[in-house]
């Protein structure tokens, strides 16, 4: 079997060659280990620069709850807005434009750093199957990072409240027209009864006819009173808080002591990493060139 002895010889021979490659590699760090060294200290040097040079970013977070408001069918509430679309509204630039406003910030200004990266920063989150949307802002300054997602938080609860806001005040309307009404009623209820009451006894036929027609007028007073009582039960659960309530931060912002960007540790590993390669092919050119 010649052929297969080749076979086997002509790998064995690869594998030799790839060893021995490895091994000449090995030997040129070995030899070249100075340039090594200084390629990746001059890289650790250029990484901590870098690190040094480039604006430090805080991150700020809070959690906000979307309001709810009633349909106008009886016990039936719904969101202000689904959280979906609320978080949605952090990209935006109309909202940005009010925040950013309010913070007393240009917003048409190009070439100003803190609009810039706060419309870049700027994002909202849905939390998975609740009316909660956790929102996000960067800044070159952990103070400028809350304030800053402050006055966005504040953009969207105004937003919401002039949702809100024509629905509760109609309720309410309705609420203090619906006492005066009971009141009216429960007033005219009590005078037909002492009128009742203050009839005597009935000496002719439309005496009778008459105390007939006041007491059917007191029943229908009285389902009156009912259905004002119950309309006015109604509208008073609708204004419960647990009920209906607005748009609001559910926790303080969180914004960390240290700022999130750039991370010396991740520069230094890069700064090894490059270092490495470049010192690695550099030794193997000057060592080649050597020879």
């Amino acid at each position: 079997m010649p052929s297969n002895n080749h076979s086997k010889e002509f790998t064995n021979s690869i594998a030799d060659e790839e060893f021995l490659d490895l091994s000449k590699v090995w030997a040129t760090i070995i030899r070249q280990r100075v340039t090594l060294l200084t390629c990746i200290l001059l890289a650790l040097i250029f990484a901590v620069a870098f690190w040094y040079v480039l604006p430090s970013k805080w991150q700020a977070t809070t959690m906000l709850q979307i309001g709810q408001i009633p349909t106008g069918a009886p016990s039936t509430f719904a969101l202000i807005e689904p959280p979906a679309q609320t978080a949605a509204r952090f990209d935006q630039r109309e909202l940005e434009d009010q925040a950013l406003t309010a913070l007393g910030q240009s917003t048409d200004d190009v070439n100003d750093k803190y609009a810039a990266l706060f419309r870049k920063s700027l994002t909202g989150k849905v939390v998975q199957n609740t009316n909660f949307v956790q929102v996000s802002l960067d800044a070159y300054s952990a103070a400028d990072a809350k304030k800053g997602l402050t006055a966005a938080a504040q953009a969207i609860i105004d937003v919401h409240n002039k949702r809100m806001d024509p629905i509760v005040n109609s309720i309410k309307e309705r609420l203090k027209e619906n006492s005066r009404q009971l009141t009216e009623a429960e007033t005219r209820q009590t005078q037909m009864r002492e009128a009742l009451t203050n009839t005597g006894a009935l000496k002719t036929d439309s005496q009778f006819s008459s105390r007939v027609v006041a007491a059917d007028v007191l029943v229908k007073q009285d389902q009156k009173i009912r259905e004002l009582t119950m309309e006015k039960s109604a509208l008073t659960d609708s204004l419960l808080p647990s009920n209906t309530y607005p748009t609001a931060v559910l926790d303080a912002t969180y914004v960390p002591e240290r700022p999130y960007f750039p991370k010396l540790s991740l520069f230094l590993l890069a700064g090894l990493l490059l270092g490495s390669i470049a010192g690695v092919l550099i030794a193997l050119w000057r060592d080649r060139s050597a020879l």
